[in-house]
């Protein structure tokens, strides 16, 4: 069975046991705790080729929070699926999964049906060694599985389905012949359903021509969603946009050195919280009553003509309600994270390389800690050549930091190691390639993933500015840093550092408001205090349902 029969098999499995009930007039709701898969905090390497459950352990920082499987978005309709169907980003996977990860968020927060595009081929995951598999699906990296299981309030389906199911059938998507008046079925390129490995222009002119298209680039637009479907709630957003942007009430619009080491409280109220968010943004695109009666709302992607989906969804997506808010944060948190087969073979790599640490110095370092880089060259010297050093540079600009002797793990796409030979005079200087006995049989289109999790566990992590590979290696460090309480962690402090520019190199070492470009860095608003509020979530939601049978019943 393949995985889009798999992921439609299972989630047939948990909507048909969740009965739907409405809050207000249209939208759906579960009634009570739906069927549940396994813990999902758990992991477990067994099927993998271990490690042990409790080294595994190490590499988990998502939660399994079972109060937050029940909410479901304020525009998830209960007889009407609507969809969201999206463009991948053209560039390397860790573009690739920002836009993924903003269009989940995104499909939660409209309650709509997320399509999934066919299998393709991604930059730098395109190896055919040993006549692996090198085009891919996103839920070849991602849970999606568990998304569908453990949230009804998001439905994922491949594009096959979506165009076999839905388009074929003739029934959603028509236009009227602006000659004749004749109102025209608007069919899929010659009724073709299965695009795997297909130039995909034929299906996204198509796919453009049904859905709604709004050009909202993230870092010139905020996406604004009201508390409900009330236009009253809308009404009260598009009032406080203009009162921040007009600066009606005699503040100044925000600047971003404003909130330098003073973060807004998380369940400030939505004004405040808009102020840290805009970044110097005077754009904004509402979730409108045009776009939330759209059958189908498409995302574009054409560099050229400023449709990009190059962001990070916490830093797009504005809700009105602070506990909405929260919850997207957790829901990427402990649902969008790498799968159990490349999670394992991260931890048996980091289990190796905290042995080989421990040996090296076992009465100072009895844990085993080792310090992490990521050191980005050959595509670098062509688009950022100001971010690239000499090996002496490289081991002047991180030695304040690092410990000699310590083991230093080093993520790179430099072939030539002779280049960290000024590294490896002070360090014990591993690379992936050290560990290839631990990778076992994984597709080698993975490495790069193992790679972002095992630098991720560094317990000092030096890495390159405007990298989104390094950003996300840093995004990790703050889950993973709010986990394990370390120093900071309350102000979203980690400790990271960039590789080059004094006015770069400590910026994880402070709380910063975002400032666009998005894809530059990531932002301790990301992990910063998302299990605040659960319990207020949870009680509001469930006080909605409640106020609902009272009214039913009388």
């Amino acid at each position: 069975m393949s995985l889009h029969q798999r992921l439609a098999s299972k989630q047939k499995q948990v909507k048909s046991s969740t009965a739907s009930k409405i809050i207000d007039e249209n939208r759906a709701v579960p009634s009570e705790p739906t069927v549940r898969a396994p813990q999902i905090s758990h992991l477990s390497c067994a099927k993998y080729g271990g490690p042990s459950d409790a080294v595994a352990s190490e590499i988990v920082y998502w939660e399994d929070i079972k109060i937050d499987a029940e909410f479901v978005s304020p525009f998830k309709l209960k007889d009407t699926t609507q969809y969201l169907t999206f463009e991948p980003d053209r560039a390397g996977f860790n573009n690739v999964r920002m836009g993924v990860e903003t269009v989940v968020a995104l499909a939660h927060a409209m309650g709509r049906t997320l399509v999934v595009p066919p299998d393709r081929s991604i930059w730098a995951l395109d190896s055919a060694e040993n006549n692996q598999k090198n085009s891919f699906s996103f839920e070849e990296f991602f849970h999606f599985e568990s998304i569908v299981i453990e949230h009804p309030g998001l439905e994922i389906i491949s594009m096959e389905e979506f165009l076999r199911d839905v388009a074929i059938k003739g029934e959603k998507f028509k236009a009227t012949d602006p000659e004749t008046g004749k109102i025209n079925v608007l069919f899929p390129p010659n009724n073709k359903t299965n695009w795997d490995g297909e130039d995909l222009t034929p299906l996204w002119d198509y796919l453009r021509s049904i859905g709604l298209v709004r050009k909202c680039e993230p870092d010139e637009n905020v996406a604004l969603f009201p508390s409900s479907r009330d236009d009253e709630d809308l009404r009260k957003m598009e009032e406080m946009w203009q009162k921040i942007i007009g600066e009606a009430d005699g503040r100044a619009m925000p600047q971003v050195s404003d909130y330098e080491g003073k973060p807004v409280p998380v369940d400030s109220p939505a004004e405040e919280r808009l102020r840290e968010m805009l970044g110097g943004r005077v754009n904004a695109c509402f979730y409108d009553r045009e776009m939330q009666d759209a059958d189908l709302v498409h995302i574009k992607e054409d560099w050229q003509d400023g449709y990009r989906m190059l962001t990070h969804f916490y830093v797009f997506l504005f809700f009105q309600d602070w506990r909405q808010d929260l919850w997207t944060k957790r829901f990427i948190r402990d649902h969008v994270h790498y799968n159990d087969e490349i999670a394992c073979a991260a931890a048996r790599v980091v289990e190796a390389i905290r042995k080989r640490s421990k040996e090296r110095h076992p009465e100072t370092n009895p844990n085993g800690d080792f310090d992490s880089m990521h050191v980005r060259r050959n595509d670098w010297e062509t688009q950022f050549g100001d971010y690239i050093v000499s090996s002496s540079e490289l081991y002047q600009n991180t030695k304040q930091e690092l410990t000699p002797g310590r083991t230093v793990y080093i993520a790179t796409d430099e072939k030539d190691k002779s280049y960290f030979q000024p590294m490896s005079n002070v360090y014990d200087v591993v690379f992936l390639d050290n560990f290839k006995a631990e990778l076992g049989n994984l597709n080698t289109n993975f490495y790069a993933f193992v790679d972002q999790l095992v630098a991720a566990r560094g317990k000092v992590f030096f890495g390159v500015y405007l990298s989104t590979f390094t950003g996300y290696i840093n995004r990790l460090r703050g889950y993973y840093s709010v986990k394990e309480k370390r120093e900071g962690y309350r102000d979203g402090i980690i400790e990271s550092y960039h590789l080059v520019k004094p006015q770069d190199r400590n910026l994880y070492r402070t709380y910063h408001a975002f400032q666009p470009s998005a894809f530059m860095r990531e932002y301790p608003v990301a992990w910063r205090d998302l299990d605040y509020g659960i319990e207020a979530l949870y009680n509001s939601y469930h006080a909605s349902k409640k106020h609902l049978r009272q009214a039913v019943s009388t």
